[in-house]
């Protein structure tokens, strides 16, 4: 355990550190100072901890300057020492100095990995300010794969967290970018209001280096309002404060904007050299978007000038350092675009699925509740109605007047069957019913000599097929509305066509399943419905009779029991419903 003198040592030191950390935005070699004076002292008094983040801080540094092996060595440094005591922010930081260098010079997939893995860590811990430090640098990842629409979103998620926590820096680095996308738009209104929203905050939080990139962002705005002159005024003021600061990144893209507005102000000479320029120091540093870019905007240039020979080298330069990066990243993307997805989707899945049980349990009881109120309600009025219409039969009535009771009796009947499956689906969700064993072939077998009544039951040929020795406990009620559902079914939908019309019932085990297939060979189900069939009052067949809560009730009946219901199904070959469910 540290003494108290050594606490007192670390404890001073670390406010050298951080005070050598916040003067990065103005005076990096003052910073750069700052940082190793604190690392000698640690070295030679053995404190283990300030070194570490002595060398992290130097990674942030070297990384910002565009330094990146450099930046690189030390963060790893720092992370070895962070992993050995689990301090999870301090790994977080080493891992974004990693990141960042890896994703500067075009180590995409690595750099996002890490990314990623940063953001986790910060959102788990509560550090808002740093997850949304990540957040923007994934936005921008996205935004150099042109993949505009996903980069707004997660610029979007980054204003709502920086927002949320005050942070001024983080607003207006993320209104640069954000006002770059907008121009690409075409909406220069927004673009310009972000990049002003921009430059005024880094000027009230005096932040030199930061205000070099909202600069740059105005530049761009004029630049595409064609205000040439105006854009030269802006990039020359960011080229400034970029060299000033060391960072390669930042000064490269300047300079190729730069050139570009040489050459629409017809400045041939300044062009040239500006661009050249950009080539050299993209190259020299490894940026290589910078690289293609830079050499992209030199063949214009020439080209321009009708200087073939030298727009045919810079145009081959282009496409050999264009095609050189698009070749080594392309597998990278995706598997990127595939690790983002799975992280996305694994954090997004714990909170939507707690969120969408909530929102379906309390729309299902919200739902039964309506249907219990409804059924019960009606349920009186329509038995009175059956009742008259047996009292109707009775009296002698001519053919034309039969055949209008007929229809009200027909009509009778529907309702009270919708009424009857209201109550099935409210009992589903709330009775509690005590597990029993299932005797399958006999309770198949009253199943289906419940449907005896139906008029074309007498032509179908029904087989059964129970697996031997199958004991299995569930909810009886639960069950027996499964099959009853399955074998009403494939009744109602038998074709009239075929000479031998069957019902296939097999009963067998899968694992640690239970499984129950009905077949028939009868109307099938088209493949553009058999998402829907499962919908409330869905009938994919209008001409048949049903209240079409049939297939509904049978979904809520397998969701109680913790099971699945899948279709095999086409048009005039007939249906194959299989329902696997976990026993008690």
């Amino acid at each position: 355990m540290p003494g108290k003198k050594q606490e007192v040592q670390e404890e001073l030191l670390e406010e050298q550190l951080e005070k050598a950390y916040q003067g990065r935005i103005n005076n990096i070699k003052e910073s750069f100072a700052g940082v190793l004076s604190v690392l000698k002292t640690a070295n030679t008094k053995k404190l283990e901890r300030i070194t570490a983040r002595s060398h992290n801080y130097l990674g942030l540094l070297h990384m910002i300057q565009g330094n990146h092996i450099k930046s690189i060595t030390h963060s790893r440094q720092a992370l070895e020492y962070f992993q050995r005591v689990q301090s999870l922010k301090d790994i977080a930081d080493a891992k974004f100095n990693i990141a960042s260098s890896l994703y500067k010079t075009d180590n995409f997939h690595d750099g996002l990995k890490g990314l990623l893995e940063c953001r986790q860590i910060y959102k788990s811990i509560g550090e808002g300010r740093s997850e949304c430090r990540s957040l923007k640098s994934i936005a921008t990842i996205y935004e150099y794969w042109s993949d505009v629409n996903k980069a707004f979103l997660i610029y979007q998620e980054c204003i709502d967290l920086a927002t949320r926590h005050g942070d001024l820096a983080m607003l207006s680095n993320v209104y640069n970018p954000m006002s770059g996308l907008y121009l690409k738009r075409g909406d220069i209104e927004t673009a310009t209001k972000l990049s002003d929203k921009s430059i005024a905050i880094k000027k009230k939080i005096k932040d030199e280096r930061g205000l070099a990139y909202s600069i740059y962002g105005k530049g761009k705005v004029f630049f595409a309002q064609q205000k040439f002159a105006q854009a030269e005024t802006y990039f020359l003021q960011s080229l400034e404060l970029q060299q000033k600061f060391g960072d390669k990144l930042g000064a490269g893209m300047v300079l190729n904007k730069l050139g570009l507005t040489y050459v629409e102000q017809k400045k041939y000479l300044q062009a040239e050299k500006i661009l050249k320029q950009a080539v050299s120091l993209a190259e020299k540093h490894n940026v290589k978007v910078n690289v293609y870019k830079s050499y992209y905007s030199l063949y214009t240039l020439y080209k321009l000038q009708h200087k073939e020979s030298n727009a045919l080298q810079c145009l081959e330069q282009f496409v050999l350092h264009k095609e050189n990066n698009v070749q080594s990243h392309t597998s990278d993307i995706i598997r990127s675009y595939e690790a983002a997805n799975e992280i996305y989707r694994l954090e997004k899945d714990t909170k939507a699925q707690i969120d969408y049980l909530e929102i379906v349990q309390k729309k299902n009881t919200e739902l039964d509740s309506f249907f219990y109120r409804v059924s019960h309600d009606l349920k009186g009025p329509i038995s009175s109605l059956l009742g008259l219409n047996e009292l109707i039969e009775k009296e002698q009535f001519d053919g034309e007047a039969l055949k209008y009771f007929n229809m009200y009796k027909k009509l009778s009947t529907r309702i009270d069957a919708i009424v009857m499956d209201l109550i099935t689906i409210t009992r589903i969700s709330s009775d509690k019913i005590v597990p029993v064993k299932i005797d399958f072939m006999q309770l198949i077998e009253d199943c289906i000599h419940s449907y005896a009544y139906f008029d074309n039951f007498e032509h179908i040929q029904f087989n059964i097929e129970v697996e031997e020795g199958i004991s299995f406990q569930s909810e009886w009620v639960i069950v027996n509305t499964i099959l009853q559902n399955l074998i009403e079914n494939s009744i109602k939908y038998m074709r009239h066509d075929v000479k031998k019309p069957y019902v296939f019932i097999q009963v067998y085990t899968q694992g640690q399943m239970l499984c129950i297939k009905v077949t028939d060979n009868g109307q099938g189900i088209s493949e553009e419905y058999q998402e829907k069939i499962y919908e409330m009052f869905f009938r994919a067949n209008d001409k048949a009779d049903g209240s079409g809560l049939g297939l509904y009730i049978l979904k809520r009946a397998v969701e109680r029991l913790q099971g699945t219901v899948s279709l095999k199904s086409k048009p005039g070959k007939g249906a194959a419903f299989t329902v696997c469910i976990k026993g008690e």
